[in-house]
Formats: structure tokens, sequence, C-alpha cells
């Protein structure tokens, strides 16, 4: 794979992750992202911590593109109750 899109998920060797840096020798996979404490927020750049998997461009052809998942799921929670009343 060399055509990457940041937020594409992926997955290479045993991670899954998704494209967070595209540079012309290397990209980054964010393999897990967790919020920050809130006394940890107050003077930081972002508002939660990573980590992120540094892939070299000789090993992105080892980077497979995660199929999107189609999830129907029905909900009745925003349905309104009708009656037929005769």
């Amino acid at each position: 794979m060399k055509d990457f899109i940041q937020g594409q998920q992926v997955t290479y060797n045993q991670f899954q992750g998704r494209v967070n840096f595209i540079g012309d020798h290397y990209v980054t996979l964010t393999i897990r992202e967790w919020d920050k404490l809130p006394q940890e927020q107050v003077n930081a750049k972002r508002n939660t911590n990573q980590v992120n998997l540094c892939v070299y461009r000789e090993h992105w052809s080892e980077i497979h593109l995660v199929p999107p998942q189609v999830v129907n799921t029905f909900s009745t929670d925003n349905a309104e109750i009708v009656e037929n009343i005769k």
C-alpha cells in the first residue's frame, strides 16, 4: 500500500490502527489513544495521549487497508408511538 489517507483504518503486522502522519519516508499509525486527565489537559497542546507506530517506506507493502464494516442497527430511541383507534 502506498496511497495513504489520514484517519484510514489499517493493519501492520499484529497492530491495527489509523494513519496519523504521512511523510515522504515514513507514516505513523495510531494504535492506541486515550483522554488525558483534566489536570493534564490544562496546558496541553492536545487533550489525548497516543501510542504511534512509525513505519518506514520499505515496509509500506506490509500495511493493509481494513475494509469498512457496515453496521445496520435498528433503534427505537427516536421512534414515535402511534395508535390506530377505530
